[in-house]
C-alpha cells in the first residue's frame, strides 16, 4: 500500500512510500486489506506483484479461483476517499 498525507501525494517506486498492507478478509470475489500501516496518512495506491519477490511453490498470497494459478500483478492509484 501506498500511503501519503494528501491526494497529491506520489507513490513512485521510492520503498519509503510503500508499506505491507496484510490480509483481514476473503472471499472468491473480494480481498480486504489492512492499512493501518500509514499511522495518520492515508492510502493512496495499493499494488500486488508477485514478480518482484516471487513466493515459493504453492504459497502465493493470492490465487485465482478458477485455474488455481498466482494471481497477476497490479497496481491502482485511484482509491476513493
Amino acid at each position: 500500500m501506498c500511503c501519503g498525507d494528501t491526494a497529491g501525494g506520489t507513490c513512485d517506486d521510492t520503498p519509503d512510500n510503500w508499506v505491507a498492507a496484510p490480509i483481514t478478509g476473503s472471499d472468491a470475489s473480494h480481498v480486504t486489506a489492512s492499512y493501518d500501516g500509514c499511522g495518520t496518512g492515508r492510502s493512496l495506491g495499493l499494488r500486488y506483484e508477485w514478480r518482484t519477490s516471487p513466493c515459493e511453490f504453492k504459497n502465493c498470497t493470492l490465487y485465482d479461483w478458477i485455474s488455481d494459478l498466482p494471481a497477476p500483478p497490479y497496481i491502482t492509484l485511484d482509491i476513493p476517499l
